[in-house]
């Protein structure tokens, strides 16, 4: 059957004033949400630029912060009056007695594990006025100040008025070598003549800072108390990465840069958005430059991708405008038809595609799934920022600062009796094992020996706490010794034993046992300690059922071995306890070998 004109004319009429009303229902309230958008995207440019420039500079003083730490590690060891008198005499006199010469050995080493520690470190020196002209250098010990060829550092320190001060220049180790530049820190005696010089590799220092900048052309400064410059890093194009050196920048920018109180300055007719923090150890003032184009461009640049999503947005909105009523009008024109046939008594013809109802009611079923779907994509994405956030925390412990520390005390230790090993430096060694054992990966297993060997430090640490009050029966055999368990999973229920257990108890005892049986190996540990109420003996049981519920306990060790384990392996090795008020405690759990072996920590009491 032809079409008539007219049939034609409505079709188009009603295509036209659906697709009005539907565009203008979707199209004005994007443009809207689109200028929103663009609006919010722009200031939050804006804050992330300035917030990751305000980081630039905190990471920059943190840094500065370890410098620090080196050069007060120094001062705290040579601070002390008789090692200033040895070194006095020892510069004084080209001969030194047995004594001295052990007291050397000790010091060297002392010094060699500080400019060793950290890459930034390039040399120390240290100085006493001696009528043998002699200093201590850390690579080459006493020498006569006539046979270095850097001896500049003498009379600044000598002619220091302030107890610190910090200074850029270039030192000369050898008369056929280059000179470098490096940062030297002044340090005097407090009770005594001389000082000593921690001098830090710049190129080092400026590596690091090159790693900070984060955005084109910028850059940072580190000034000293005079105004003078100690470091330039920057960002450009055509700059390079690291310079550094007064005759790297004019005289009309360093009278800007120390300009107090301003957030923007005129750099060559450039403007910059300036941030400045002060590091008051070493009164560095520590500023970035960020040219305001940066902030534009950046800004800009996340909009324009803003604005192009909006227009496939409306391009998708227009196609799917007309799309719906195009299907608006067959649909009409269906009913229209059928109703026709229907007046013509013809047969009605079935329609080619699903009715409307089914679509809709396809749709919102597709519709809930897919938002149930975001919704667990939205749950999983806020666990792994939070782990990540946590991970960070933790990674913010530095282990060799830990160590150098333990190390620092062992030394100060010895220095009081007199190199002789106390058992405080035994405490010191078990406590520095214990820490790296603790912070190895926690994902990674541990043979059952690593396990014990690294339970029995502890063991030994809290039997010096405790006098001694308690002992530990181990019965593990031989050949369960390769057998992979999860790291730190004894430790807490040893320490919950002696802390809950036989705290305030004599003649104390906790038996570690283990029996391998065919599927898996059961762990028996036994304490004959004061064991729990049956009362809290339920709470404590009751939490352990409910794995990760985020309860607090004041047996943390417990739940947390009961979650590691859960998740590790099933809920067949969720741990299980039982107590007798006053006679003891039981703990256990077993764990997979292989696929279908379990290991089980049992705790009871005799």
């Amino acid at each position: 059957m032809k079409k008539s004109k007219k049939t034609i004319h409505i079709k188009y009429q009603f295509i036209k004033k659906n697709f009005i009303v539907l565009f203008c229902s979707f199209v004005l309230p994007t443009l809207l949400l689109g200028m929103i958008l663009v609006f919010l995207s722009w200031q939050k440019t804006t804050n992330e630029i300035q917030k990751r420039t305000e980081n630039t500079l905190s990471l920059a003083s943190g840094y500065l912060d370890g410098l620090h730490n080196n050069n007060q590690t120094v001062g705290l060891y040579l601070e002390n009056s008789s090692l200033i008198l040895g070194l006095n005499r020892m510069m004084s006199f080209k001969d030194i007695s047995y004594t001295e010469s052990v007291i050397l050995k000790q010091f060297s080493l002392f010094i060699n594990s500080v400019t060793n520690s950290s890459q930034n470190i390039d040399s120390l020196y240290i100085y006493i006025p001696n009528k043998l002209n002699r200093a201590y250098t850390s690579g080459r010990q006493f020498v006569f100040l006539n046979t270095l060829s850097d001896t500049e550092w003498v009379d600044r320190l000598t002619e220091l008025e302030q107890d610190m001060a910090i200074e850029l220049r270039q030192k000369k180790e050898y008369s056929f070598e280059s000179p470098r530049e490096i940062l030297s820190v002044y340090n005097r005696f407090r009770m005594y003549a001389g000082g000593w010089v921690m001098n830090y590799s710049l190129s080092n220092i400026t590596d690091y800072y090159d790693s900070l900048l984060s955005f084109p052309d910028q850059s940072i400064y580190l000034l000293d108390q005079e105004g003078n410059l100690l470091l330039q890093c920057d960002n450009s194009d055509n700059g390079g990465n690291g310079n550094n050196g007064n005759d790297k920048i004019s005289s009309e920018t360093l009278q800007a840069l120390n300009d107090p109180g301003q957030d923007h300055i005129r750099i060559h007719n450039i403007p910059y958005t300036i941030k400045t923090e002060e590091y008051e150890p070493y009164h560095i003032k520590i500023i970035t430059l960020l040219p305001q184009s940066t902030f534009y461009m950046t800004a800009l640049e996340n909009a324009y991708h803003m604005i192009l999503l909006l227009m496939l947005i409306l391009i998708m909105i227009i196609i799917m405008a007309y799309i719906l009523s195009l299907n608006s009008y067959h649909q009409l024109h269906q009913v229209v038809e059928w109703f026709d046939q229907a007046e013509h008594h013809q047969a009605l013809i079935p329609p080619g595609k699903k009715d409307m109802y089914s679509q809709i009611l396809q749709n919102i079923i597709r519709i809930f799934l897919e938002n149930d779907y975001l919704q667990v994509q939205l749950s999983e994405r806020k666990y792994r920022q939070k782990a990540a956030e946590l991970q960070a925390l933790q990674y913010q412990i530095n282990p060799h600062f830990l160590f150098n520390t333990l190390q620092t005390i062992h030394y100060e230790i010895l220095d009081v009796t007199n190199g002789q090993p106390s058992k405080a430096n035994l405490m010191i060694e078990w406590l520095s094992d214990l820490l790296r054992f603790a912070l190895g990966s926690p994902d990674s297993k541990v043979t059952l020996q690593q396990e014990i060997d690294n339970c029995m430090k502890y063991v030994q640490i809290q039997q010096e706490r405790y006098d001694n009050t308690f002992i530990i029966d181990w019965r593990i055999p031989t050949s369960l010794m390769s057998l992979e368990v999860p790291r730190l999973i004894l430790q807490p229920m040893i320490e919950n034993s002696i802390v809950h257990g036989l705290k305030y108890k004599e003649n104390g005892k906790i038996r570690i046992q283990a029996i391998q049986k065919k599927a898996y190996v059961v762990f028996m540990i036994v304490d004959n300690g004061s064991g729990m109420a049956p009362d809290h003996l339920k709470k404590l049981s009751d939490e352990l059922k409910n794995t990760r519920s985020g309860c607090a306990s004041e047996h943390i060790g417990l739940q947390n071995c009961n979650d590691r384990l859960v998740l590790a392996y099933s809920e067949k090795s969720r741990v299980h306890v039982w107590s007798w008020d006053g006679k003891g405690m039981g703990v256990w759990f077993r764990v997979e070998r292989h696929k279908e072996d379990y290991m089980r920590i049992v705790y009871y009491s005799e």
